[in-house]
């Protein structure tokens, strides 16, 4: 490829308008802003990129709601509510009962192991219980 080549026109005049947004200022003249990779280049302080989730693990038969668990698949919460009082809400939660459980019909009793993300609404009701308790804290400590 030479290096003095024309550059490539065959986006087309479409594509092309697609990579700009056209922003009124306060003058009401037009300027580009071009957008590169999701963040406008004007920015002197870009996003910082998502922090990874974690996975944390709940099983409601053999977990144990005490600070020294991990809530690894070894070392599971028992509840939903403490696993995010101790770790926030923006992590990915795996729940099961492993003795507990019912088995789907047609399936072994191995589908009581299988770890499953948790409901939308067991997060809201944990996520409130997590709040509640933060609260509570934050009282006492006054």
């Amino acid at each position: 490829m030479n290096a003095h080549a024309a550059p490539d026109t065959s986006r087309g005049r479409f594509r092309d308008r697609l990579d700009k947004i056209y922003h009124p200022t306060m003058n009401d003249s037009h300027h580009s802003i071009y957008l590169l990779q999701g963040t406008p280049s004007f920015c002197s302080n870009p996003v910082p990129p998502k922090m990874a989730e974690q996975t944390y693990y709940i099983d409601e038969d053999v977990g144990e709601d005490i600070a020294s668990q991990a809530g690894t698949e070894s070392s599971p919460y028992k509840s939903l509510g403490f696993a995010v009082l101790q770790h926030g809400d923006s992590h990915q939660f795996l729940t099961r009962k492993s003795t507990t459980g019912t088995v789907p019909e047609g399936s072994d009793s191995s589908a009581k192991l299988e770890w499953k993300p948790a409901a939308k609404a067991a997060l809201k009701k944990a996520k409130s219980y997590a709040q509640q308790q933060q609260k509570k804290a934050a009282r006492e400590q006054s």
